[in-house]
């Protein structure tokens, strides 16, 4: 993983770059590469990954396997690495199937005292499912930002596959405010290392030097930013209440570009376009901030033979229905047989 698992591709002093098996040239993407490596290769049949911004559900579109992003706190927030996102990072499993997912997810999920959040969570996994058809929303783009054409042709196309299903399906965009978060992610991660570099200095005598300039920058933020934050936070989790009351699951894709060269943080070309270090990331990161569910399952792979990946977010709590829905795709569109030529 990357330091502090701050990155969406992986490489750390000590092991170097992690590669993808796909193509060893390439990035599994992050922060959770090493363990979508070791799945996609066979190294493990299952691992537990950690997103915060989409660090579970990017390399598994990356790797060509599944992985899940928990409602918030559906695994207690207990006995976890220090952090840094406000409370958006949460663990799930990475799986070759959507049954193995869920065989891990069932292991560590449930309540826990320590974590009064996980009682809201526990009930609000009880609560009664809507019979299909389902209402699906499909998503391809966010505003303008630009979209690798094969991953919005894969995509496209298992979209189809759900609606063969029997699942009613609109195109359409997403209803909600994201621009001030593309503003604020990254001081997010400031304030946050800030804060944990302040309890254990002797973290930050040994962080690279990106890491202590980024908790630089968080220390020159005011208080009166964090709150605003806050307050933003949680309108975005009341707004994402009102979407769900006329749309059970949304499909987006998991990320907005095919894995790029293993030893760049990311890529600096979407389409043509020239992209910022979250280009590629721009489809995950509200859901952690909105503390929804959101399961990666693969697509069609590339004409290179490379992994791509969508993402079905549903309600608060709503991981089951998403499960279910992932396992019906995949008995339509299989993927556990593909294996990278190692």
């Amino acid at each position: 993983m990357p330091e502090f698992a701050l990155e969406g591709y992986t490489a750390n002093p000590l092991f170097g770059v992690t590669r993808n098996p796909w193509q060893l040239q390439l990035t599994p993407g992050g922060s959770s590469g090493g363990a979508v490596a070791a799945v996609a290769s066979g190294i493990a049949p299952l691992a537990i990954g950690q997103d915060g911004g989409g660090s579970i559900r990017r390399p598994a579109s990356h790797a060509g396997v599944v992985g899940l992003k928990p409602s918030l706190s559906a695994v207690p927030r207990q006995h976890v690495l220090p952090s840094l996102l406000l409370d958006f990072e949460v663990i799930g499993p990475l799986a070759r199937t959507v049954a193995d997912a869920r065989l891990l997810f069932d292991a560590v999920r449930g309540p826990s005292p320590a974590d009064r959040s996980s009682l809201a969570a526990a009930h609000a996994a009880t609560q009664p499912r809507r019979a299909d058809p389902l209402r699906v929303l499909y998503v391809e783009r966010l505003g303008a930002a630009p979209l690798d054409r094969q991953v919005a042709g894969s995509v496209g196309r298992a979209v189809g596959q759900i609606a063969a299903l029997g699942h009613r399906v609109d195109a359409g965009p997403l209803p909600l405010d994201l621009d001030f978060f593309s503003e604020a992610w990254p001081q997010i991660g400031q304030i946050g290392l800030a804060r944990m570099f302040e309890a254990h200095p002797e973290w930050e005598a040994q962080a690279s030097q990106k890491y202590r300039d980024m908790a630089n920058s968080g220390r020159r933020l005011p208080a009166a930013r964090l709150w605003q934050i806050l307050e933003r936070v949680a309108q975005l989790r009341r707004d994402s209440v009102a979407l769900f009351e006329n749309v059970d699951v949304i499909v987006m894709p998991s990320a907005a570009a095919l894995p790029w060269t293993a030893e760049q943080a990311y890529p600096s070309h979407i389409d043509g376009q020239e992209v910022g270090p979250r280009g590629h990331a721009i489809y995950t990161g509200w859901v952690n901030a909105a503390g929804l569910p959101g399961l990666a399952v693969p697509c069609q792979p590339s004409a290179e033979g490379l992994p791509i990946g969508m993402q079905l977010i549903g309600a608060y709590g709503a991981d089951e229905l998403l499960l279910d829905l992932g396992a019906a795709y995949e008995a339509v569109a299989p993927w556990s047989g593909r294996w990278p030529a190692l």
